[in-house]
């Protein structure tokens, strides 16, 4: 088993923590957050790992994941707040407008 793979969600929140300490307006994607949030030796974690960890610190509210409107997740650290109830507003969606603009005259 690749080294990495295996490693404990704990580990990786901590890392995520750690990398948004000094990045604190970092935004990613799943596969940007493995190579270049992550320090080398957590980089070969499963994509379903890092999932699970980056959804935990989302519904600790530590986190925001903002889905876009072609399905991709970014996620961004959350902003600090102390009423936030576990999991409230965890997940966004920005959806593409269903109206197309006007043509415009020339």
């Amino acid at each position: 088993m690749p080294a990495g793979t295996r490693r404990p969600i704990g580990e990786l929140r901590d890392a995520l923590r750690s990398y948004l300490a000094g990045h604190p307006d970092a935004a990613d994607g799943l596969e940007g957050i493995r190579w270049w949030w992550l320090p080398s030796h957590l980089q070969g974690v499963g994509r379903e790992r890092l999932h699970m960890a980056l959804m935990d610190l989302v519904e600790r509210n530590e986190m925001l994941c903002t889905t876009l409107p072609d399905g991709t997740e970014l996620y961004a650290r959350a902003a600090a707040s102390r009423d936030a109830e576990p999991g409230a507003g965890r997940v966004l969606s920005i959806v593409a407008p269903t109206t197309t603009p006007p043509e415009t005259k020339e």
